[in-house]
């Protein structure tokens, strides 16, 4: 079981670093009713270039250690409704919450693909 580290509403999250095929890799989970993985990915290449647009806006909430950068740092800040654990999604379950959504967000659960930089968006470069 991996510890829960926050919470926004009703919707909570895991940042969780484990070793995988001999690479220390991060894996930023948004668990909704399903517990579903949003990225995963080398800690580096999430934390410097992160793909699905709730890992951007969580990373920009996480406050950083130097006054300057902080300072000048955009704030990615979600609009729309949080999902609900009662209620059944059938596409993505942060589709009333991205900024970049699409009607085919709404039609079906993005996979996680991609090759060592895994993302579940269908938007995702």
């Amino acid at each position: 079981h991996l510890p829960q580290i926050g919470a926004h509403a009703d919707a909570h999250y895991r940042i969780v670093k484990r070793e995988r095929d001999g690479r220390t890799v991060t894996e930023v989970e948004r668990l909704d009713r399903e517990g579903r993985i949003v990225e995963l990915g080398a800690t580096h290449d999430i934390f410097s270039s992160p793909q699905h647009p709730y890992t951007q806006a969580l990373l920009s909430a996480a406050p950083l250690p130097d006054p300057a950068i902080q300072r000048d740092r955009k704030r990615i800040v979600l609009r729309g409704e949080v999902p609900r654990p009662d209620q059944e999604y059938p596409g993505c379950p942060f589709a009333d919450r991205c900024p970049i959504v699409e009607a085919a967000c709404r039609q079906s659960p993005p996979p996680l693909a991609g090759g060592a930089h895994q993302v579940a968006c269908i938007k995702a470069p």
